[in-house]
């Protein structure tokens, strides 16, 4: 189902906190869709070239204290840090922990992301959403995390897994996190599925989610099947994001309304202001993280 969010006033807070089913970060698909070719995006890297950084006047990306720069380098160069990406570009790492120059991006307006990347966060700010590669990584190369169609797609030592429903990655089998070669991945459990994979640590967790989907509440879709929640709603204002079906704003997370039987949060600062914690109120002893309210430590 899609519906069509004409608008949303300004938030009406609720105190209870929801809980997030759902905390993990953007994983791939397996075979090189992209949000605008079909449904979120893929990630060799080509065509990838995002928009160029939004300037919010408190970091230039890779210029130097001296004012230089190199010029801006293309979506998923290689890089150690921001200054190898030129001016206006950063440096990010990808979901095995290797970095790749990048810009900001936001869901709606002139600073989209194209091609076969998504708008992802990188930290809990209103202002840490960067271009990322859908499948997580820039290359397809057989290596962890790698879009596969079966295990002859990966590299010996790896196999196809398929987590979730018609996504599928490379994954390295290993017995415990010593195992894993890439300082981003941890071992841990994909569902469903015997034994243990190097997985890509989210939130402290290794999380059979590599890039863009399964995506979760607040995260750009464009149609309801990339959605854990099976629903993706449409706002001029907003973006297409995924949604969770309601019939009241106390069945939704803290911070957002019900609006057409669908959870979006106000317009006034979205889904990027959302997951960035603006107008979520946690009670005591507990910290908000990408949007939800979490126990603190």
């Amino acid at each position: 189902m899609r519906l069509l969010i004409l608008a949303a006033t300004a938030a009406l807070f609720v105190s209870a906190c929801s809980s997030d089913d759902n905390s993990t970060e953007p994983a791939s698909d397996g075979n090189g869709t992209t949000a605008s070719d079909d449904a979120s995006d893929s990630a060799d890297g080509s065509d990838n070239e995002s928009t160029s950084g939004i300037d919010d006047g408190t970091d230039e990306g890779g210029t130097s204290t001296d004012g230089t720069s190199l010029p801006p380098q293309a979506f998923c160069t290689p890089c150690d840090s921001d200054m190898d990406c030129g001016e206006g570009k950063f440096c990010k790492d990808d979901v095995r922990g290797l970095g790749f120059c990048t810009s900001r991006c936001e869901y709606v307006g002139s600073n989209v992301c194209v091609g076969r990347s998504y708008c992802k966060q990188f930290g809990n700010e209103t202002n840490s959403f960067y271009c990322a590669p859908t499948a997580g990584i820039c290359e397809s190369d057989g290596l962890d995390c790698a879009p596969c169609q079966g295990s002859g797609d990966c590299i010996e030592g790896r196999t196809c897994i398929e987590p979730y429903g018609d996504i599928t990655f490379c994954a390295k089998p290993c017995d415990s996190s010593a195992d894993c070669e890439y300082d981003g991945m941890g071992c841990g459990k994909a569902e469903n599925l015997p034994g243990n994979f190097c997985l890509p640590v989210i939130a402290g967790v290794p999380t059979p989610k590599c890039g863009a989907r399964p995506l979760d509440f607040c995260e750009q879709c464009e149609t309801d099947g990339q959605c854990r929640s099976g629903l993706c709603v449409e706002s001029e204002d907003i973006g297409k994001i995924c949604s969770r079906t309601c019939d009241s704003t106390d069945n939704c997370p803290n911070g957002t309304d019900c609006v057409q039987e669908a959870c979006v949060p106000p317009i006034a600062y979205g889904c990027q202001g959302f997951l960035g914690c603006l107008g979520v109120e946690c009670e005591g002893g507990q910290l908000c993280y990408n949007g939800f309210c979490v126990s603190g430590p």
